[in-house]
């Protein structure tokens, strides 16, 4: 998935590396709406309120879920 936007997790936002990944393993199992609303609700729970380029990983994360299981192999932004 290409979009073309920032999508990752600051260390400004999450400074403990092994947190980062931990962070990191979550979005990437995000699969539904539902488990996409759990991770952003864990993360703000744990480190306050999320910047841009966090939700912009759980939304790029949950199209990627979305087009996999519909048989799409690639999402790509235009700009």
């Amino acid at each position: 998935v290409e979009i073309g936007l920032p999508a990752h997790v600051p260390a400004e936002y999450i400074d403990d590396d092994m947190q980062r990944i931990e962070v990191y393993k979550k979005i990437a199992v995000i699969d539904t709406v539902k488990s996409a609303r759990a991770v952003k609700e864990e993360i703000v729970d744990r480190y306050g309120s999320m910047p841009r380029p966090v939700e912009n990983l759980i939304l790029i994360a949950l199209i990627k879920a979305y087009a996999n299981a519909a048989g799409i192999l690639s999402v790509a932004g235009v700009s």
